[in-house]
């Protein structure tokens, strides 16, 4: 981004620009956030979370008053987006969010052209605000802010829910934490949170999970540089437990980057267990380092895929493996908002048709008598339970041995699903495989 004074509406449509492009928001922000000072950081993450969660709605809007949508440059659209999310979803004054977007222009390559369309467009979104909100409620993508056969297979697979899931998805995610049950102070953390004024709230039939009452900077976290918590969503800790790992035991984290999965393990058999954690992906295994040795737990850290054991894995079998799949994050859209441009609906057949060759591949590697857990940050039926119960038909050594559900949970055939906003939680599907001896 190359600009000596950069500003949050600046960086916000580079950004936003860039993911229109195929890129990562969870690969661009990290950087394009050190530009800023802390102020202007803020402000560019709420302008670019907030554009990519809406952008669905915000182009149909901006399409309604454009003569020739075809013809926009991709980063002055986006600059568009930026602009009409500060009207509509933001605190901003009008006068100001008009002015400061339109100012931009002159900072981006030929946009001095585009100063009058943005200023045009954002003005006529002022005052045509009420009708186009009447209107917009008859296009379903622009209602429910998501691409249309996201919507279609939302409404298939989930009939009674699938208008909360949608409604919770565009939400923004609340904050969780994992406390390391190996870490001790006095007082507790949850005690020493309130003495700072950040409420905290335990989840149920959940020893680890807290809930808190507004996100923080992980500064803000007592002793979180030693290791005393971890941030991680409540329905992504169900992974560990699931998994029950006892000391001595020979563990797989099949799919571990970036880690936080692979920690908990850690915490609940207090580090006393022979823990593989493997991922395909060796930049994302820095991460895996980092937050181990923030922990101060060991682990064996791979770098091998899963679908090539020959690579990596010595022979012996694993007491306990998890099997974390790569799948669409359609149940953690809301933490990643960039999704809803990345993802087209054909993906969702090649992440299953992969899932089943993962599912497979570490059956093989599963001792006679272990547990296989099976999950997917997905809430599409053909990523969750139409994988397992496909490879299941397969299968003579294979057994369900889920927990009793949660009357939270949703019961599927076979496994369980946890819907987005559930106790404010992300979106997960658990299935728990036992192999028969």
């Amino acid at each position: 981004m190359p600009d000596s004074n950069p500003d949050s509406r600046y960086i916000a449509a580079h950004v936003v620009s860039q993911v229109l492009g195929g890129a990562s928001l969870d690969q661009l922000w990290p950087e394009a956030g050190l530009q800023l000072d802390e102020k202007n950081r803020a402000l560019a993450q709420e302008l670019i979370y907030g554009t990519l969660r809406w952008q669905p709605r915000l182009e149909w809007w901006t399409r309604q008053l454009l003569h020739h949508p075809g013809k926009v440059n991709p980063t002055i659209r986006a600059l568009l987006w930026v602009g009409v999310y500060q009207i509509l979803f933001m605190r901003i004054p009008s006068h100001a969010a008009v002015h400061e977007t339109v100012a931009v222009c002159g900072r981006i390559r030929q946009g001095n052209k585009a100063k009058g369309l943005v200023n045009a467009v954002l003005r006529q979104s002022l005052r045509g605000e009420k009708e186009l909100r009447r209107k917009m409620s008859a296009c379903t993508q622009a209602y429910y802010a998501f691409p249309g056969w996201w919507i279609d297979l939302c409404r298939r697979d989930w009939p009674d829910e699938w208008k909360a899931i949608l409604s919770y998805s565009n939400q923004r995610p609340p904050m969780f934490l994992r406390l390391n049950a190996l870490y001790r102070t006095d007082p507790d953390i949850p005690e020493r949170l309130q003495q700072q004024g950040i409420s905290a709230w335990p989840m149920p039939d959940m020893n680890q999970a807290w809930l808190l009452g507004r996100g923080v900077p992980v500064e803000s976290l007592p002793d979180f540089q030693q290791g005393s918590c971890s941030i991680q969503d409540g329905g992504a800790q169900w992974a560990a437990t699931f998994l029950a790992v006892e000391p001595g035991m020979r563990v797989l984290d099949a799919c571990c980057a970036p880690g936080g999965k692979t920690g908990h393990i850690l915490e609940r058999c207090h580090g006393a267990c022979d823990l593989w954690a493997l991922d395909v992906n060796q930049d994302r295994l820095k991460r895996v380092h980092e937050n181990l040795a923030r922990l101060k737990l060991h682990a064996r850290v791979c770098h091998g895929d899963l679908l090539k054991p020959e690579l990596w894995w010595d022979g012996t079998g694993f007491d306990r493996i998890l099997l974390d799949a790569p799948c669409s994050g359609s149940g953690v859209v809301r933490r990643h908002p960039d999704i809803k441009i990345l993802r087209r609906e054909q993906d969702i057949s090649v992440f299953s048709l992969r899932q089943k060759r993962l599912i497979e591949n570490a059956w093989k590697l599963l001792k006679p008598g272990g547990k296989l857990v099976y999950s997917t940050c997905s809430i599409f039926r053909q990523e969750g339970e139409g994988v397992v119960r496909d490879w299941l038909g397969a299968q003579t050594d294979a057994v369900i041995s889920m927990p009793p559900c949660m009357p939270w949970m949703h019961p599927a055939d076979p496994g369980v699903y946890l819907l987005p906003g559930k106790l404010g939680m992300d979106g997960f599907y658990y299935a728990v495989i036992d192999k028969m001896d």
